[in-house]
């Protein structure tokens, strides 16, 4: 069984759910920062590489998509797909208008393996991000 450096874990899952947490706040300078300056993230099929990047992904997202994600299950491992594991819930709506909460939803968007890799020493940041579906729903608004 591996050694895990306990300080190092919560560092990385606040990392993690804070990542989340300024995404669903369009906080996305602050998400930016969370990443190493050429951490890449694999998000919705496509790679995004670098600070500018995933900063253009970012700021091309909708003003009228609000958005939940929910991270659990993390847990850190030794296997060759990253040093952190987890699981992410989405949940989401589009309906064309300035979202009010609470938001009416038929279904989930989706739960996701989240594979994240996080570059050594005190603070460690994101040095890759893979998001990978691991069961659909039927779409909402």
């Amino acid at each position: 069984m591996m050694e895990v450096d306990m300080q190092r874990e919560w560092h990385c899952q606040q990392q993690l759910t804070r990542l989340f947490y300024y995404l669903d706040r369009r906080r996305y300078e602050d998400l930016v920062d969370l990443f190493e300056p050429d951490g890449v993230w694999l998000r919705q099929g496509r790679l995004l590489n670098g600070h500018a990047d995933i900063l253009q992904a970012m700021q091309a997202r909708p003003a009228t998509y609000y958005i939940c994600h929910i991270v659990s299950n993390f847990l850190v491992t030794d296997d060759s797909d990253g040093n952190v594991v987890a699981y992410l819930s989405a949940y989401a709506s589009d309906n064309g208008r300035t979202p009010v909460p609470p938001v009416l939803i038929t279904a989930p968007l989706g739960l996701f393996r989240v594979n994240a890799q996080f570059s050594s020493g005190d603070r460690p940041r994101i040095a890759r991000l893979d998001l990978h579906p691991e069961f659909t729903f039927p779409k909402s608004t």
